[in-house]
C-alpha cells in the first residue's frame, strides 16, 4: 500500500473500537500538536515512575527507554531499581524467538535481546525485563483504586531515528497487539482484566477515552474483527463519495496478513492503495476539475476561499455488519496557511 493523502490526510476522527460493559483501566489520551502520536498520560507506573506512552495497537510488545538520548525531557526506566532481567533461555524469550533459543544467546546468564524497526526507519534495541506495573482500576461511581501486576516488557537501551533525536522521542510504546506477549494479553492471562479494550477519540485538542475492559456508554456500533490474522483487521466493503459508490476492483477489499483494512492507533493518517486514492481524489474534486492542485511534501494542496463543509462531499466507509463511518470535509481537509 502506498502512503498518500489529500490536503487534510483523509483521517477519520473516530474508528469503531469498543464494546459494552464497564471499563477497568482508564486513561486520558493527549494528542500533541507537534507530534502525530496519541499518548496515554498517567496510565501506568513502572519502577515507581509515572510514564507516558503512545498507544500502539499493532505492537506485540511494550518497551521503555532506560538511557537518555534525546533533548526532550523523558521519564527514564531504571531496570536495576526493581526489574528482573529475562534470560535468553527462559520461556518468554524462546517463545518470542520463533520457538527456539535465539542465536544471540551465548550463555544461560545472557539477557534476552530485542530489536524493533518501524516503518519510518526508527529503531529500538535492548533487552527484556520483568517488573511490576501500577495502574488505576475503576471500582464504581467513577472512583478508582490502585492495582498492580507483573509484566514482561522490553527495556530500550539504544534508540535510533526519530525515536532518539527529535520531537518524536517517546517514553516508550504501550503494546496492545494480539500476541501473547502484549501487555493486554499478559494482564488477561493473569486474570487481572478482560482481553478487550476501547479507544474513543475526541478532538484534535485531545481528550477521549482509552480503557481496558468493556464500555457502557455511549452505545457503540461494532464491526467484527477478521479472525486468524496478526493485526486488527476489519472488512471494509465499500467507499462512497457524496452518496455515490466508488467503482473499485473487488480485490481492493480482500483481507489477510499482508493486505486488508487495519485499525491502528499509531497511524495518524488513513492510508489507501494508490489506485483507490486516485479514484477517491477524482470524486472529491469532481466539482472543481479546473482547480489547480499542487503537491507539497506528502500532501495535495489547493487554494479555496469558500466553506469546505459546503463545498466538498462526505466520504463514507462501509464496513461489515451494516456499519458506516462518515468522514466530513473538516476531517479530511486541513488549512495549511492563510493567503
Amino acid at each position: 500500500m502506498t502512503p498518500t493523502a489529500t490536503a487534510g490526510s483523509l483521517a477519520p476522527s473516530t474508528w469503531p473500537s469498543a464494546a459494552s460493559g464497564s471499563p477497568q483501566i482508564p486513561a486520558q489520551p493527549v494528542l500533541h500538536p507537534d507530534r502525530d502520536r496519541l499518548a496515554a498520560q498517567g496510565l501506568l507506573r513502572a519502577g515507581g515512575h509515572r510514564q507516558r506512552y503512545p498507544l500502539g495497537q499493532l505492537h506485540p510488545l511494550r518497551w521503555l527507554p532506560h538511557q537518555k538520548r534525546t533533548w526532550i525531557e523523558l521519564t527514564q526506566y531504571d531496570p536495576a531499581g526493581s526489574g528482573t532481567t529475562v534470560g535468553c533461555e527462559q520461556e518468554f524469550c524462546v517463545a518470542n524467538s520463533a520457538g527456539g533459543v535465539p542465536p544471540t544467546c551465548p550463555s544461560t546468564s545472557s539477557p534476552c535481546q530485542f530489536r524493533i524497526t518501524y516503518g519510518d526507519g526508527s529503531t529500538t534495541t535492548g533487552f527484556y525485563v520483568t517488573d511490576f506495573v501500577q495502574y488505576n482500576q475503576v471500582s464504581g461511581n467513577g472512583q478508582t483504586t490502585t492495582s498492580n501486576a507483573s509484566i514482561t516488557f522490553g527495556c530500550g537501551a539504544q534508540l535510533g531515528g526519530d525515536l532518539g533525536s527529535s520531537n518524536q522521542a517517546l517514553d516508550g510504546i504501550l503494546g496492545f497487539g494480539q500476541s501473547d506477549s502484549s501487555m493486554l494479553s499478559q494482564l488477561a492471562a493473569a486474570r487481572r482484566v478482560r482481553k478487550i479494550f476501547a479507544h474513543c477519540l475526541d478532538t484534535v485538542r485531545g481528550g477521549g477515552i482509552f480503557a481496558i475492559g468493556n464500555v457502557v456508554q455511549p452505545k457503540v456500533k461494532t464491526t467484527p474483527l477478521v479472525p486468524n490474522v496478526t493485526h486488527y483487521n476489519v472488512n471494509l466493503q465499500g467507499i462512497s463519495v457524496g452518496g455515490a459508490t466508488l467503482q473499485l476492483p473487488t480485490s481492493t477489499f480482500d483481507s489477510g496478513d499482508s493486505k486488508g483494512t487495519i485499525i491502528d492507533s499509531g497511524t495518524t493518517l488513513a492510508y489507501l492503495p494508490r489506485e483507490v486514492y486516485r479514484t477517491l481524489l477524482a470524486a472529491v474534486f469532481d466539482k472543481y476539475q479546473d482547480l489547480p492542485l499542487h503537491n507539497y511534501q506528502d500532501f495535495v494542496c489547493f487554494q479555496f476561499s469558500g466553506s469546505i463543509d459546503d463545498g466538498f462531499p462526505v466520504i463514507t466507509f462501509s464496513f461489515e455488519g451494516d456499519l458506516t463511518l462518515n468522514v466530513y470535509p473538516d476531517d479530511y481537509l486541513f488549512q495549511n496557511r492563510v493567503g
